[in-house]
Protein backbone atom coordinates (compact mmCIF):
# COMPACT_ATOMS: atom_id res chain seq x y z
CA UNK A 1 0.00 0.00 0.00
CA UNK A 2 2.78 2.38 0.94
CA UNK A 3 4.84 2.15 -2.43
CA UNK A 4 1.26 2.38 -4.52
CA UNK A 5 0.97 5.63 -2.55
CA UNK A 6 4.77 6.87 -3.39
CA UNK A 7 4.24 5.47 -7.59
CA UNK A 8 0.92 7.88 -7.31
CA UNK A 9 3.05 10.87 -5.95
CA UNK A 10 5.72 9.87 -8.10
CA UNK A 11 3.44 10.08 -11.40
CA UNK A 12 1.64 12.96 -9.99
CA UNK A 13 5.17 15.08 -9.87
CA UNK A 14 6.22 13.79 -13.38
CA UNK A 15 3.04 14.93 -14.92
CA UNK A 16 2.68 18.58 -13.12
CA UNK A 17 6.82 19.28 -13.56
CA UNK A 18 5.60 19.43 -17.25
CA UNK A 19 4.16 22.57 -16.99
CA UNK A 20 6.55 24.06 -14.19
CA UNK A 21 8.43 27.24 -15.97
CA UNK A 22 12.21 26.10 -17.11
CA UNK A 23 15.05 28.61 -15.55
CA UNK A 24 18.17 29.42 -17.22
CA UNK A 25 21.51 27.93 -16.07
CA UNK A 26 22.42 31.21 -15.97
CA UNK A 27 19.85 31.43 -12.99
CA UNK A 28 20.85 28.29 -11.35
CA UNK A 29 24.55 28.38 -11.44
CA UNK A 30 24.33 30.07 -7.79
CA UNK A 31 22.49 27.14 -6.36
CA UNK A 32 25.34 24.47 -7.39
CA UNK A 33 24.79 21.15 -5.29
CA UNK A 34 28.25 20.20 -3.97
CA UNK A 35 29.95 17.42 -5.31
CA UNK A 36 30.65 16.11 -1.76
CA UNK A 37 26.51 15.23 -1.47
CA UNK A 38 26.58 13.73 -4.85
CA UNK A 39 26.51 9.66 -5.57
CA UNK A 40 25.48 7.99 -8.22
CA UNK A 41 22.70 6.06 -7.98
CA UNK A 42 19.11 5.22 -10.26
CA UNK A 43 16.47 7.02 -9.28
CA UNK A 44 13.07 4.91 -8.15
CA UNK A 45 11.08 6.98 -11.18
CA UNK A 46 12.50 8.40 -14.08
CA UNK A 47 9.61 10.74 -15.81
CA UNK A 48 9.69 13.75 -17.69
CA UNK A 49 12.15 16.59 -16.31
CA UNK A 50 15.33 15.39 -14.20
CA UNK A 51 15.07 12.24 -12.39
CA UNK A 52 17.03 12.02 -9.13
CA UNK A 53 17.04 10.89 -5.26
CA UNK A 54 16.61 12.71 -2.15
CA UNK A 55 18.12 10.71 0.91
CA UNK A 56 17.52 11.18 4.11
CA UNK A 57 20.62 9.49 6.11
CA UNK A 58 19.83 11.24 9.55
CA UNK A 59 17.16 10.31 12.12
CA UNK A 60 15.48 11.94 11.76
CA UNK A 61 12.27 13.58 9.81
CA UNK A 62 12.98 16.02 7.18
CA UNK A 63 10.51 17.83 5.87
CA UNK A 64 10.64 19.75 2.27
CA UNK A 65 8.61 22.24 0.18
CA UNK A 66 8.48 21.83 -3.66
CA UNK A 67 5.91 25.10 -4.41
CA UNK A 68 3.66 23.79 -6.88
CA UNK A 69 4.40 20.21 -6.48
CA UNK A 70 4.17 18.87 -3.34
CA UNK A 71 5.35 18.64 0.17
CA UNK A 72 7.32 15.81 1.13
CA UNK A 73 8.73 14.34 4.64
CA UNK A 74 11.49 12.57 4.19
CA UNK A 75 11.74 9.64 6.64
CA UNK A 76 14.36 8.59 8.43
CA UNK A 77 17.07 6.79 6.36
CA UNK A 78 14.83 6.55 3.74
CA UNK A 79 15.42 7.10 -0.77
CA UNK A 80 12.90 8.86 -2.43
CA UNK A 81 12.93 8.91 -6.20
CA UNK A 82 11.48 11.89 -8.19
CA UNK A 83 11.49 13.62 -11.15
CA UNK A 84 11.47 18.10 -11.44
CA UNK A 85 12.06 20.25 -14.07
CA UNK A 86 15.33 22.14 -14.59
CA UNK A 87 14.87 25.51 -12.28
CA UNK A 88 12.22 23.90 -9.47
CA UNK A 89 13.31 25.29 -6.20
CA UNK A 90 13.33 23.21 -3.11
CA UNK A 91 13.31 24.49 0.60
CA UNK A 92 13.80 23.26 4.08
CA UNK A 93 12.76 24.87 7.17
CA UNK A 94 14.71 25.23 10.51
CA UNK A 95 11.91 25.95 12.86
CA UNK A 96 9.20 28.16 11.37
CA UNK A 97 12.08 29.57 8.68
CA UNK A 98 11.75 28.27 5.47
CA UNK A 99 15.22 28.27 3.11
CA UNK A 100 16.06 27.71 -0.59
CA UNK A 101 17.73 24.24 -0.57
CA UNK A 102 18.71 23.76 -4.06
CA UNK A 103 17.45 24.37 -7.68
CA UNK A 104 17.29 21.75 -9.77
CA UNK A 105 19.79 21.56 -12.23
CA UNK A 106 20.22 19.04 -15.41
CA UNK A 107 23.68 17.53 -13.40
CA UNK A 108 21.16 16.00 -11.08
CA UNK A 109 20.48 13.35 -13.36
CA UNK A 110 20.51 10.14 -12.11
CA UNK A 111 22.07 11.57 -8.72
CA UNK A 112 21.60 10.92 -4.87
CA UNK A 113 21.34 14.15 -3.60
CA UNK A 114 22.00 13.79 0.48
CA UNK A 115 19.31 16.27 2.12
CA UNK A 116 21.07 16.20 5.62
CA UNK A 117 24.22 17.07 4.65
CA UNK A 118 23.25 19.42 1.91
CA UNK A 119 21.12 21.44 4.58
CA UNK A 120 23.79 21.35 6.91
CA UNK A 121 26.03 23.03 4.43
CA UNK A 122 23.30 25.29 3.70
CA UNK A 123 22.79 26.58 7.27
CA UNK A 124 26.71 26.90 7.29
CA UNK A 125 26.10 29.47 4.16
CA UNK A 126 23.21 30.98 5.21
CA UNK A 127 24.76 31.89 9.52
CA UNK A 128 28.17 33.18 7.08
CA UNK A 129 25.93 35.82 5.22
CA UNK A 130 23.92 36.51 8.47
CA UNK A 131 27.21 37.26 10.42
CA UNK A 132 28.91 39.24 7.69
CA UNK A 133 25.76 41.59 7.10
CA UNK A 134 25.63 41.99 10.54
CA UNK A 135 29.54 42.80 10.96
CA UNK A 136 28.98 45.20 7.72
CA UNK A 137 25.88 47.18 9.70
CA UNK A 138 28.54 46.99 12.92
CA UNK A 139 30.93 48.57 10.43
CA UNK A 140 28.66 50.83 9.10
CA UNK A 141 27.19 52.25 12.25
CA UNK A 142 30.71 52.95 13.93
CA UNK A 143 32.19 54.48 10.37
CA UNK A 144 29.71 57.18 10.88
Amino acid sequence: MRNNIALVLLLSVATITQALPQMTEANTASMACPSSVLASTNPVLVAPGIGFTLANRSLKSIPLQIPGVMNPNLSPMSNSGLSLAVGQEVFFFEGKKKHLLLVVRPEFEGQTLIVDDLIKERLEQIRAEEAEKAASKKRSKHGN
